[in-house]
């Protein structure tokens, strides 16, 4: 499969198992920072046919985000659920800095990047939200930021199930 440039090679994917991999990448970083990191899987164990690297990819942006703008004593949740159609719903959800709706269209485009303390304090490129975007965008999948300053932000990515794409 191919969207413009970017393309995808779909496989089965274990999705308790990369959740798992994903936080044990991360869990030191969470550790360090005073946070609190929890995962819930629905059912426990479930199998989506997607490209693996750029799920890993979302999985690892959005998680590390989260950890980036939340401050000590936080709370970072990741759920995975399986959809009757065998497609996935991920949300992450965390106690962080939050944006506005004006601030997450400005996080949406490449290079874009909220001003605030905390950004200064974490600079990036400006491409992790574009980047999960268009991974996304290339499974044909939706992606809605609900967000509120200084309360925290929730990310919802759906993605169907490759398996009967082209």
């Amino acid at each position: 499969m191919e969207a413009g440039r970017l393309e995808i090679y779909p496989s089965e994917v274990d999705v308790s198992e990369l959740v798992a991999q994903c936080i044990r990448l991360i869990r030191e970083r969470a550790h360090q920072a005073g946070l609190r990191l929890v995962s819930r899987i629905e059912p426990d164990e479930f199998s989506l046919f997607v490209d693996r690297r750029l799920f890993k990819q979302i999985l690892l942006n959005l998680l590390s985000n989260a950890v980036k703008f939340t401050e000590q004593g936080g709370h970072i949740a990741i759920n995975a659920l399986a959809l009757p159609d065998g497609g996935c719903k991920l949300i992450v959800t965390d106690t962080g800095v939050g944006m506005s709706k004006e601030e997450i269209e400005r996080a949406m485009t490449p290079f874009g990047q909220v001003d605030g303390v905390m950004t200064r304090r974490h600079q990036g490129t400006g491409l992790g939200l574009p980047l999960i975007a268009a991974f996304v965008d290339v499974h044909e999948g939706t992606l809605h930021i609900d967000s509120e300053k200084n309360v925290g932000t929730t990310v919802t990515i759906v993605l169907p199930d490759q398996m009967s794409k082209d």
